[in-house]
């Protein structure tokens, strides 16, 4: 949700409703709630004097790049949960066709699910 408007030192699509002290708007990730709420009390500070431009403007940086990190994190956080997800389905499908019907192209199934890779039949030789 970042957006970063060189002309107007706006760095968020949020930003100017943080300045004027607004709500959260809603939709916002958890990741721009937290900026938002960070960014809000950083123009409180400005507006009282507490803290200089400059000093905002660094926070303000460290701000959007603690908020990409978060959203990083979060976007691979969903990529394991699906992942995660996906992988007990093929497990559970793979198990299931096991339990009713015990071959080895079964069992190969069960292994490829779990570990992602084909189990070609064992050569001959292997006994």
């Amino acid at each position: 949700m970042a957006e970063r408007g060189e002309d107007s030192g706006m760095v968020f699509e949020y930003e100017q409703a943080a300045m004027r002290g607004e709500a959260i708007p809603p939709g916002l990730s958890a990741a721009d709630r937290a900026a938002y709420l960070q960014l809000r009390g950083l123009y409180v500070q400005y507006h009282s004097r507490l803290i200089s431009r400059e000093t905002g403007s660094a926070d303000k940086k460290r701000i959007l790049r603690a908020r990409d990190e978060e959203a990083r994190a979060a976007a691979f956080r969903e990529r394991c949960l699906s992942h995660t997800v996906r992988l007990w389905k093929e497990v559970e499908c793979a198990a299931s066709d096991y339990r009713k019907n015990r071959t080895l192209e079964n069992a190969d199934r069960i292994m490829e699910a779990i570990y992602g890779v084909g189990f070609p039949r064992r050569l001959e030789h292997e006994g």
